[in-house]
């Protein structure tokens, strides 16, 4: 069965929050828990889709970006249960967000209020026979297995691709100036990032916002996930963990688990 619990909050020096999470069809900005069994009906033949975003340009079009974003995909979902084939769903999701990318670019011309606004996507879709992660900008995924997380998304940013260039990246970097949005001005690129992963019984995914991995190190959340009582306990103890370490951010966060068995008390 999957465990899944998000959590998106305010933190403790912003206004507005301008982050949103996807969790299958529902779009949330405060919390949800869900249990799935992965053998009944639903899951089998819908999967699961699950994201994050994280909006930018100004107070007003960041939020209005990254829900503009999600409600996107959303409307997504049925169309990627159609693909047995992850390559399929890769070319269909690849197409999608680049339609998006036109669609937030399109409303931000009609809306002077709105110019520029962006976000970034980084989400998971579960089908019985694959599971694909999507990437655009640095929100990022985590996997935890084996009491080990580690980072499986590249951040878009000029201090990762300058960490590339040398050869050298590290996984617990801070995000830094985006390279590629969703959205944010026509002069912005959309480079769609997407690749089919392992998750297996007893591993735990991790979709964030940046205003988690920027202010939590990845050795922190993996202590998190090592002691952890339960998912939604998990969940909340990275967020106040950001909190604690200033909260100068929106913090988002999806926990997604592969559970050996039912069990209801643990979630």
């Amino acid at each position: 069965m999957l465990r899944i619990c998000g959590i998106s909050d305010l933190g403790c020096k912003r206004e507005d929050n301008q982050d949103a999470f996807l969790v299958d069809g529902i779009i949330e900005k405060k919390e949800i828990t869900l249990i799935l069994p992965m053998d009944g009906h639903y899951y089998p033949h819908y999967g699961m889709l699950c994201a994050v975003a994280d909006g930018m340009g100004g107070q007003q079009g960041g939020e209005v970006a990254s829900l503009i974003v999600l409600e996107s995909m959303a409307g997504k979902k049925y169309e990627l249960s159609k693909f047995s084939q992850a390559s399929e769903a890769s070319d269909y999701l690849q197409n999608s967000i680049e339609s998006i990318h036109r669609l937030i670019n399109e409303q931000g011309q009609l809306n002077p209020e709105l110019t520029g606004m962006g976000s970034t996507l980084t989400g998971i879709y579960m089908h019985h026979n694959y599971k694909l992660f999507f990437h655009v900008g640095d929100s990022r995924l985590y996997r935890f297995r084996g009491d080990f997380m580690m980072q499986l998304t590249k951040d878009h940013s000029l201090e990762s691709l300058s960490e590339q260039a040398s050869g050298y990246y590290q996984q617990a970097s801070k995000s830094g100036v985006l390279i590629s949005s969703i959205g944010g001005g026509n002069s912005a690129q959309c480079k769609v990032d997407s690749e089919e992963i392992s998750f297996i019984e007893g591993d735990i995914l991790l979709l964030c916002s940046d205003g988690l991995s920027d202010m939590v190190t990845l050795e922190s959340m993996e202590g998190v996930l090592k002691s952890r009582n339960n998912l939604f306990e998990a969940a909340h103890s990275m967020v106040n963990a950001a909190r604690e370490a200033g909260g100068s951010d929106n913090i988002s966060v999806i926990l997604i688990e592969h559970c050996p068995k039912p069990d209801l008390m643990s979630c």
